[in-house]
């Protein structure tokens, strides 16, 4: 009788702690916004520094940001929005280059975010951002 005591014990913990420990997890995903992931993902499929991209805009689900030539201050502006763990990305008046060009994704572990480029031939390039980083940017 005691025995069965300690195990529902045991089990509303284990229900606790499982819970808690997911809890800990959505946290840690949020700690980067939709712009600061949207910033790094152009930073790495334009294999440009990151201080040379900024916020624009948001509008809803979509972010809007721009390139900044350091040659000649020329600006592009993209679009930008979250799928999942995807990020889908565009020219302001173009096509999603990610149903033509290959995947974006990013992964969020506590203060990195890593982008992964995966090109239509498999081939992967990946960079590795700081939350700081990307705050101070």
């Amino acid at each position: 009788m005691a025995l069965g005591k300690i195990w529902v014990a045991l089990s509303s913990l284990s229900v606790v702690l499982l819970v808690a420990g997911c809890d800990d997890t959505v946290q840690t995903q949020n700690k980067f916004s939709a712009t600061e992931i949207c910033k790094a993902t152009m930073a790495t499929a334009l294999q440009h520094d990151l201080s040379t991209i900024s916020l624009v805009d948001k509008n809803g689900k979509l972010v809007y940001v721009s390139y900044t030539d350091p040659t000649d201050s020329s600006q592009s502006i993209y679009r930008c929005r979250l799928d999942g763990d995807h990020v889908l990305w565009a020219p302001t008046k173009g096509q999603w280059q990610n149903q033509t060009a290959g995947q974006i994704s990013y992964i969020a572990n506590y203060n990195q975010l890593t982008i992964t480029e995966t090109n239509a031939n498999g081939q992967k390039h990946s960079n590795q951002y700081k939350l700081s980083e990307l705050k101070s940017s």
